[in-house]
C-alpha cells in the first residue's frame, strides 16, 4: 500500500491541472505513482521502499520523462 509521507509544494501547470512535490512510502511491488488524488507527481518527489529486501531503496521523479528513477 502506498502512503504519502508529505504532500509538498504545488505548482499550476499550463493545461489547468495541478502537480505537487509528493513524499511516498511503499512495497516495491507497488505501482510507483505518477497522479495521486487527481493531481500529478512533480518533478523531484520521492518513493522510499520500506518492505524486506527493498527497505531504503530510494527513488525519484523525473516530471519530463513521465519515470521514477532509482538514487544510486
Amino acid at each position: 500500500m502506498v502512503t504519502v509521507a508529505n504532500y509538498g509544494e504545488q505548482r499550476l501547470l499550463q493545461d489547468g491541472s495541478v502537480a505537487v512535490q509528493f513524499d511516498f512510502r511503499g512495497s516495491s511491488a507497488d505501482e510507483m505513482p505518477t497522479e495521486y488524488g487527481g493531481d500529478k507527481v512533480d518533478n523531484g518527489s520521492t518513493y522510499l521502499c520500506v518492505d524486506a529486501g527493498h527497505a531504503g531503496e530510494l527513488f525519484t521523479f523525473d516530471f519530463t520523462e513521465h519515470i521514477w528513477n532509482e538514487v544510486k
